[in-house]
């Protein structure tokens, strides 16, 4: 890892590797940083770029090798609005492509080419932690675990979602514990 400025969840990162590496049961992992290698999250189709070859763009092929290496995604972000931050959703739109992530079948649901994978999302938001559950309906976690990994094939997604991460009062510690043990004993 490249020396960061210390955010909030560049620390919860820093967490989700201590644990692995004192995780006998993982072998290696590998970190993916969108911000600092510039991903583009545009999505864009033209002449030369279309739709139905997204699953083999050369722009991609590194990222396509990491998620097909990865037993266990994790996805580390704030809510911005109830919802990933763009950079995330652009990765989500260009990434997990059909005839990489899924396979259409001709029928109501595709076949997912994910599958036996896991995922674990953190996020943070500065409002309260009920915020997504009573004003939202879940929206986020709708989002993320239906409408894009099980459609994908990943059938195991857990979800840590903190709120009050700006509040004095907001257990930021309490909460990174949470995520170091987590990574600490889970199996890959």
């Amino acid at each position: 890892m490249q020396a960061k400025t210390l955010s909030l969840n560049y620390a919860f990162l820093r967490e989700v590797v201590r644990g692995c590496e004192e995780n006998p049961k993982i072998e290696e992992i590998r970190i993916l940083d969108l911000y600092g290698e510039g991903f583009n999250p545009v999505l864009v189709f033209n002449a030369e770029k279309r739709r139905r070859d997204m699953h083999a763009d050369p722009d991609l092929a590194r990222y396509r090798e990491l998620v097909t290496w990865a037993d266990k995604l994790v996805f580390i972000y704030p809510l911005f609005w109830g919802r990933p931050p763009a950079m995330l959703l652009g990765f989500i739109d260009r990434m997990f492509a059909a005839g990489f992530a899924y396979r259409d079948k001709g029928g109501l649901f595709p076949e997912g080419l994910l599958k036996g994978k896991s995922v674990v999302c953190v996020s943070t938001m500065k409002g309260p932690a009920r915020y997504p559950l009573l004003w939202l309906h879940n929206a986020h976690k709708i989002i993320m675990r239906r409408a894009l990994f099980r459609f994908v094939g990943i059938k195991k997604v857990k979800f840590f979602e903190f709120g009050r991460m700006e509040s004095p009062k907001g257990r930021q510690k309490e909460k990174l514990r949470k995520v170091y043990r987590y990574f600490r004993t889970v199996a890959r």
